[in-house]
This record gives structure tokens, C-alpha cells and sequence, in this order.
């Protein structure tokens, strides 16, 4: 996951690096390595990512070499895209 800009999340030595909704806002992009879960990446996580209002969702395969990358949009619904807008300028392969 990435934070840009301010207002992310800082712990402290010791603490479990989790998220707390309640004290952080989400994150800007969140990117999924798949091995054998692909279905559930571009499904259910997408779903779960998408409820919380996270802008920008990848799901990277590294064997293979390549990254799906998608938009939230208005309607709450992400759209493959080929540009990042939480990374600008960054070109989507």
C-alpha cells in the first residue's frame, strides 16, 4: 500500500504495522501480488478495496511480468486504466 502526501500512518517501535480505520485514513494505492489467487484479487478484493475508497487498485503478476491496474470512479466502481493518477506520470504496463 502507498500513502501520498500527508496524514499516513506512523507507529511506534513494537507496534503491530496494522491499519486502523478509525485512526488513518486509506491508503491511495493498494497492490495485490497474486500467485494462485487471481479470481479473489479481481473479485473480492477489488470489492473490499473499492468499499473502502481506496483511489487506485494494481494486481501484479510477477512471474508473468505484467500489472492490472484500476481507477475508482465515481460510481464506485474501479476502471482499468494504463496511467496512474496517485503516481503521476507513471505509464501502467
Amino acid at each position: 500500500m502507498i500513502y501520498v502526501g500527508k496524514d499516513y500512518p506512523q507507529w511506534r517501535e513494537g507496534e503491530p504495522r496494522r491499519i486502523n480505520s478509525d485512526e488513518w485514513r486509506s491508503p491511495d494505492l493498494v497492490g495485490e501480488v497474486f500467485d494462485t489467487t487471481l479470481a479473489t484479487d479481481l473479485d473480492e478484493k477489488k470489492q473490499l478495496y473499492s468499499g473502502l475508497g481506496i483511489p487506485e487498485y494494481w494486481v501484479v503478476d510477477m512471474e508473468g511480468g505484467w500489472v492490472l491496474a484500476f481507477q475508482l470512479h465515481q460510481d464506485e466502481r474501479y476502471q482499468q486504466t494504463e496511467y496512474s493518477t496517485v503516481l503521476q506520470g507513471l505509464v501502467v504496463m
